[in-house]
């Protein structure tokens, strides 16, 4: 398990909601397929628990974004996804299929207007809070 993998595990998590034409392991510079998601590490905290092993528990940002063309339509477009992307994180922590870090205390986010590159775009920036890795010491 490490940070990297998780995300790696949470964009394939979001390429399967409906609707998500974008979701690549590692965000590119630049992009015109939208919408598009982007997974990033935020803050966090990581302790020694036990002889070896040490506990990370880190915020990671999930960002969500539509092309801002026309407001009404795009509004239309973003609304649902307040429910579809922690959806698809609840039930996936929920069926054990997430492999790759233990569990997480919550998910917060904002809907605000964004960019991506040199794109307008509005959307969800979430925050899978307090995301449990537990690793060895290296």
């Amino acid at each position: 398990m490490s940070l990297q993998s998780a995300i790696y595990e949470i964009q394939a998590k979001m390429r399967e909601v409906s609707g998500v034409k974008n979701a690549p392991n590692e965000p590119p510079e630049s992009t015109d397929n939208f919408p598009f998601v982007a997974t990033f590490p935020g803050t966090g905290e990581i302790t020694a628990v036990a002889h070896g092993d040490k506990k990370g528990l880190h915020n990671v940002h999930i960002e969500f974004h539509v092309t801002r063309k026309d407001l009404p339509i795009d509004m239309r477009k973003a609304v649902p996804y307040v429910d579809l992307i922690p959806d698809k994180l609840l039930e996936s922590r929920q069926d054990g299929s997430f492999t790759e870090f233990d569990t997480f205390s919550g998910i917060s986010y904002e809907f605000a207007p964004m960019a991506w590159g040199a794109v307008e775009t509005l959307g969800y920036r979430f925050t899978i809070n307090d995301l449990k890795i537990r690793e060895i010491i290296s």
